[in-house]
């Protein structure tokens, strides 16, 4: 298939309420709608319940979509924005993963208090509120819901690292995040959902200081079931995280990792310094931007590079996202029985897309970039980097 259309992003906004009455329990976004539409919205699909029928998605007056989505038949989110009903429904997916993942499923299930449960959400929202601007970011977890992966120097020597910290902590689920990116982990911190691994990044991710100890609830793996997520940094661009039950103390973990990590300290601070997700993979010339999705080994990975006379990174990271959303609503769910490939062609850039039953490849390319040389890099990207990174 091939196409042409512009790269427009508009944040979306976000509303709360309880699912029985409608109460609202919080607003997030750029534009708080007046407690009319609140209420219009909220009639609007309680109408339609009422009458036997679910009401999904609609489409403003102003070109706008808004979404409905009811989780547990007891909290009911919806997204206005002007995005692809795919793409809001999968933000909703993530603000309801953030609210489990901050307070557990029991308190948003069981409402006992409306107006304590409006001030627990608060602890939310700074994690909502990011997610919301995922946009403005160059990390595209939130959109695919693949974590955002890195590969660094010495991996081998770092997973030793991760292994040796996994058994100081008596841990099972550990890892290490280098830029905010997973890098290298414990079989049972790839286990997690896909979901889960992306939320657990970000949380730690856009969290301050050198260290922190605070409660999460996984929304697939332990939903009710409290546990602690560790998180050390161990130098600028590299921090170490882990699930731990109620030991070790945050002190006592603190001076364990520090045992483990002394040795391969040189080895870590050069994998920051030189970190590129696609590792020691060189790409091709003619690329400007990719996004690759390993669906066999939950991960992805990234990578931008700028133009020189026209693109700003930035820029290339809208086109990505831009592009893999076009690809993933409008193309790619349509059939996921065979192999797909697309292309788009736009005044900024030419981009294209190989959709197979294991991977999804989208890369940007300059608009000089005759566009059936843009198959052949595709192809060979993809195939270059899967087997080079083991994806």
């Amino acid at each position: 298939t091939g196409s042409s259309g512009p790269c427009t992003l508009v944040d979306p906004h976000l509303l709360c309420l309880t699912a029985s009455s409608g109460v609202p329990l919080f607003s997030r976004g750029p534009a708080r709608p007046s407690f009319p539409v609140l209420g219009s919205l909220t009639g609007v699909h309680m109408f339609g319940a009422g009458q036997g029928a679910e009401l999904l998605s609609c489409v403003g007056l102003g070109g706008g979509l808004v979404v409905w989505r009811v989780f547990v038949d007891s909290v009911m989110l919806i997204a206005v924005g002007n995005r692809e009903e795919e793409e809001l429904q999968r933000l909703l997916d993530n603000v309801w993963g953030a609210m489990v993942l901050v307070l557990g499923l029991d308190q948003l299930t069981h409402i006992r208090n409306v107006e304590r449960l409006k001030k627990e959400l608060r602890c939310c929202f700074f994690l909502i509120d990011h997610l919301l601007e995922e946009d403005q970011g160059e990390f595209l977890g939130a959109l695919t819901h693949y974590p955002d992966c890195v590969v660094p120097a010495d991996r081998a020597v770092l997973q030793t690292a991760v292994d040796a910290s996994s058994r100081t902590l008596d841990s099972e689920f550990c890892c290490l995040l280098v830029g905010g990116r997973l890098a290298v982990a414990t079989e049972r911190w790839w286990s997690l959902s896909a979901l889960e691994l992306v939320l657990l990044s970000t949380l730690t991710r856009i969290s301050s200081g050198s260290g922190s100890d605070r409660p999460v609830f996984l929304p697939h793996s332990s939903p009710s079931v409290p546990l602690r997520l560790l998180s050390f940094t161990l130098l600028t661009g590299a921090m170490v995280c882990a699930l731990c039950g109620p030991g070790p103390a945050l002190q006592e973990a603190r001076g364990g990792l520090t045992l483990c990590w002394a040795p391969v300290f040189q080895n870590l601070r050069e994998g920051v310094s030189q970190q590129s997700a696609l590792g020691p993979v060189s790409m091709r010339s003619e690329l400007l931007a990719l996004v690759l999705i390993s669906r066999a080994t939950t991960r992805s990975v990234s990578w931008v590079t700028p133009h020189p006379q026209t693109l700003t990174r930035r820029h290339c990271w809208e086109l990505l996202r831009y592009f893999y959303a076009y690809c993933w609503t409008r193309v790619f769910s349509l059939d996921l029985d065979r192999p797909l490939q697309t292309y788009m062609t736009t005044d900024e850039c030419k981009s294209y897309a190989v959709h197979t039953h294991t991977h999804t490849l989208c890369v940007i390319a300059p608009p000089t970039v005759p566009t059936p040389t843009l198959r052949a890099a595709a192809t060979h990207t993809l195939t270059n980097i899967s087997t080079a990174l083991g994806l």
